[in-house]
């Protein structure tokens, strides 16, 4: 079948060739196409010389448009070698983009200053009626922040500003003062207030401290470590342990305490001198000491604040354990009245 559809095919091309032939064959076409074929020919023939003696003759020279320096250079040199200046003031001077009218110089705002959160926030605060009891202040400063020992379901800790007060709700301490300290009760500020029986412990402002009430004229002046003698520094210890029961706010001219934590808890509290540096010297402390027990009573409890107020109403001395520059040093200081 194949073979037959081939043979077909080989001669319909074969008849169809041959009538193109018999058709270019005929003796009134050739002559025909044979005359277009010469003139074809003929003209080819003329291009290629025309080209050819085009490509002999030398072309006129064309003519470069000089180019323009769109940024010039601010300096240029001169022809002697010097740098000759361009003078830019006038195309600075022109109002590229239109001239600026004052009125349309938009002033910047100014720039807000930080405010305290905590400023004022114990203003019309009621005190609190939650079983919480304020037993003492470890340290305050002037925007409210500090430590406070606070006791609640007969067991004190130690809180600083920020912190979760074992309450019912959302309770946080939010600002410290050198009587009482201001919670945030669900979003409401309240007041817990020091009881006077238990006193403050430890008080320490550490703004620059205000003038001295009546009850401190009886403190010993100033005085340098080097003329200090015992019996000078038994009667300084002995008129501040009396200005701690009576007005704890005058020992802010002694001395500034600041809570110092170790290992995520209290490790005790360094002592700096306040406003007068010559008796803090006296007493034996340097700025930077570190307190850590007071008569064999660890500070790192917070407890043990509140025994040490208690006992030392009646002690006839006192020992402190410090750390300065991380070796152990121990000052006593002997609290007898003298006669």
């Amino acid at each position: 079948m194949n073979n037959s559809a081939t043979l077909l095919t080989r001669l319909d091309i074969d008849a169809r060739f041959r009538r193109v032939y018999r058709w270019v064959a005929d003796e009134q076409r050739l002559p025909m196409l044979q005359r277009g074929l010469i003139v074809v020919l003929a003209v080819w023939a003329v291009n290629s010389m025309a080209n050819t003696v085009w490509a002999l003759i030398p072309s006129a020279p064309v003519a470069v448009s000089k180019s323009v320096v769109i940024n010039p250079p601010r300096s240029t040199a001169n022809a002697s070698g010097g740098v000759e200046t361009i003078d830019v003031s006038s195309i600075l001077g022109m109002s590229v983009f239109g001239a600026v009218e004052p009125s349309e110089v938009q002033e910047l705002a100014p720039v807000a200053t930080a405010v305290n959160p905590r400023e004022g926030i114990e203003n019309g605060a009621r005190e609190t009626s939650l079983a919480l009891t304020l037993t003492g202040i470890v340290a305050s400063t002037a925007d409210g922040l500090g430590s406070a020992m606070i006791e609640a379901r007969k067991k004190q800790e130690l809180y600083s500003v920020g912190d979760d007060l074992p309450a019912n709700g959302k309770v946080t301490l939010a600002k410290i003062l050198p009587k009482q300290v201001v919670i945030d009760n669900n979003g409401t500020y309240e007041l817990i207030t020091l009881f006077d029986d238990i006193g403050i412990v430890g008080i320490v402002p550490s703004t620059a401290p205000a003038a001295r009430s009546e009850s401190s004229e009886g403190a010993p002046s100033s005085m340098t470590a080097a003329s200090a003698t015992q019996a000078e520094r038994q009667r300084l210890a002995a008129n501040y342990r009396e200005q701690l029961y009576s007005d704890p706010q005058s020992l802010t001219g002694l001395v500034s305490i600041s809570a110092v934590q170790s290992d995520g808890g209290l490790k005790g509290y360094r002592v700096a001198p306040g406003r007068d540096a010559a008796q803090f010297t006296a007493l034996g402390f340097q700025a930077g000491d570190i307190v850590t027990a007071v008569n064999g009573y660890a500070l790192s409890d917070p407890t043990n604040t509140v025994r040490l107020y208690q006992l030392m109403r009646d002690a006839t001395d006192a020992t402190f354990e410090v750390e300065r520059d991380g070796s152990p040093v121990s000052i006593s200081v002997s609290l007898s009245s003298l006669q």
